[in-house]
């Protein structure tokens, strides 16, 4: 009888539980990267830039990180030292993002941004964010939103309680007929 019981507890943990493992998903502001040039007021180009990312987010469950990348580039001018800044995430003002300097060593550059208290869970929408020219001028040339998420648990093959009830009448009824031959 022990063992009828424990095979039925078994049977059901195994039906009943659905791990999920992470998932990484890459979402691009343009599927071609831009040459726009932002400055800080010596030039032709733009002082701000709004750049949204249009991600969905139906299928996560929570994130485990998630990176904002940019492509920049210098533009190899006069000044040394350039530096692109955002002012702005999700309406926050001063999201505590430290301006970074775009260096003409590098001919692009990847400036990652830790955005994962800015993402919202549960339905399709956008990240927007204010790139800001801070000194200098440089190239934008594309966004990518990096998120490593658990995705939601739907099990399938949770059996429905008449079908449980069955098997457990079935597998009494072997027991009990062992039990009577014995």
């Amino acid at each position: 009888m022990k063992n009828v019981i424990s095979s039925l507890l078994m049977i059901a943990s195994l039906t009943l539980t659905n791990i999920a493992s992470a998932s990484i998903i890459e979402y691009n502001a343009s599927s071609i990267n831009l040459d726009i040039e932002l400055d800080n007021g010596l030039g032709f180009g733009l002082n701000n830039l709004v750049v949204d990312i249009s991600y969905n987010s139906t299928t996560w469950h929570s994130i485990n990180s998630a990176k904002l990348s940019l492509l920049l580039s210098d533009d190899f001018d006069i000044l040394d030292t350039e530096w692109a800044d955002i002012t702005t995430i999700e309406n926050v003002i001063q999201p505590l993002i430290i301006a970074q300097e775009i260096d003409s060593n590098f001919p692009r550059y990847y400036f990652n941004i830790d955005v994962k208290d800015y993402l919202t869970i549960g339905a399709p929408d956008e990240l927007s964010f204010l790139l800001h020219a801070d000194r200098g001028d440089f190239e934008y040339h594309n966004a990518r939103l990096t998120v490593d998420y658990n995705p939601l648990t739907v099990s399938t093959s949770v059996p429905e309680p008449t079908s449980i009830a069955i098997l457990a009448l079935g597998l009494l009824g072997l027991a009990g007929a062992r039990k009577k031959k014995s």
